[in-house]
């Protein structure tokens, strides 16, 4: 064997070790995100739907071994919904941290179901894994409301906020709702990924890494992983309206599918 042989061999075993440990540590810096449960604090108060004159059923769904948990809700002695408003939460405990704007829907005349994902609140799972969970959550929704004879006759929209709004985007393309309300959507998991990563160990390394992170979400959920928000919206042909705040520090406007969406029957609402 030649010099220009091994050379050879040792320029390729640096290139799969490297290959490897990029591999790895996106793998770790997505468990350290999305490993553990969210659950609810014990120093907060969440509104219940009895503060607001609620009615709430539970529900469960299946999401592969996952049952996810939810409720169904309705102003309390209301009239026949109007329509159901699908309602996906943000990172933290699930939809006990968003009752407040699942009220808001009641009162208007609408249903609301509203499932936990995987790894938070009310549902099962050691962890959420990525925000992609978020958007199978919310196609199980849609599936299920299909099939329940209290929903299956109504015409159903997405609202979401934060990680929620990213999935209502993503999921409008797989199960098409009549229209989607979505307030501070991130444009791609990944992306955030790349800005957290970049403040604290710098760009040029968030940018290496940034590839490794979209693999592994494509290996962990598949044609759900590290979606482009306004490109699937886009896709769906659903009607959409994307809220931002203009001085939005979570999820920053460079960043959102506020800024990535165009088309028609999309919508944009800044708030300021």
């Amino acid at each position: 064997m030649n010099v220009w042989s091994v050379m050879a061999i040792c320029a390729a075993g640096a290139a799969v070790l490297v290959f490897a440990a990029l591999f790895a540590a996106a793998l770790c810096i997505r468990r350290i995100a999305f490993g553990g449960r969210f659950d609810r604090s014990e120093e907060l108060k969440y509104f219940s739907a009895e503060d607001f004159g609620l009615d709430a059923v539970p529900v469960f769904v299946r999401d592969g071994r996952t049952e996810l948990r939810g409720r169904i809700y309705r102003a309390a002695g209301a009239a026949l919904p109007k329509a159901l408003v699908i309602f996906s939460h943000g990172m933290g405990p699930g939809q006990c941290a968003y009752t407040t704007e699942i009220a808001y829907f009641c009162r208007h005349g609408f249903a609301v179901l509203a499932l936990d994902c995987a790894g938070c609140g009310l549902s099962d799972g050691s962890g959420m894994r990525g925000m992609e969970a978020s958007t199978r959550a919310l196609v199980a929704a849609a599936k299920f409301a299909r099939g329940d004879a209290r929903l299956k006759n109504l015409t159903v929209f997405y609202a979401g906020h934060s990680m929620g709004a990213y999935s209502a985007l993503c999921a409008a393309a797989f199960v098409k709702p009549a229209g989607v309300a979505a307030f501070s959507a991130p444009e791609r998991p990944s992306l955030m990924i790349k800005h957290r990563v970049a403040a604290v160990a710098g760009r040029p390394f968030a940018c290496v890494l940034h590839p490794f992170v979209r693999l592994v979400a494509r290996l962990q959920f598949g044609r759900y992983g590290d979606l482009s928000a306004s490109r699937k919206i886009k896709e769906s042909g659903v009607p959409a309206v994307l809220f931002h705040g203009d001085a939005d520090e979570v999820v920053p406007l460079e960043l959102s599918a506020f800024s990535a969406a165009e088309g028609e029957g999309i919508e944009h609402v800044t708030c300021r």
